[in-house]
């Protein structure tokens, strides 16, 4: 992977789209794929970055991510009670996506 600095100069303006976030990104989605893999699979991702919440990075986010992300508040109990509700469900409603806002 380029180093970013190599990318801003190749892509003015866009640069830190390429050189950071596009890679963050495919990683995170890649590491959120890991626990769903067959159709009965359920699984709860969180990710705890405010980054996740702008549409910045959402747009380089998979459908399938975004079709499932619910912002948080950032109050104590939040996760813990939607995960709860996530797991008392008993359709598989595929998976759901949480973040905390900042």
């Amino acid at each position: 992977m380029p180093k970013p600095s190599i990318m801003r100069a190749v892509f003015p303006g866009d640069g830190r789209e390429y050189g950071y976030v596009l890679p963050d990104l495919k990683k995170a989605s890649q590491a959120a794929g890991r626990p769903i893999r067959s159709l009965e699979d359920r699984g709860a991702i969180i990710f705890l970055d405010y980054c996740f919440a702008t549409k910045c990075c959402q747009r380089f986010l998979p459908f399938w991510i975004r079709r499932g992300m619910k912002t948080l508040p950032d109050e104590e109990g939040a996760i813990a009670k939607e995960l709860i509700l996530f797991h008392a469900q008993k359709t598989n409603p595929s998976t759901k996506v949480y973040f905390e806002s900042k």
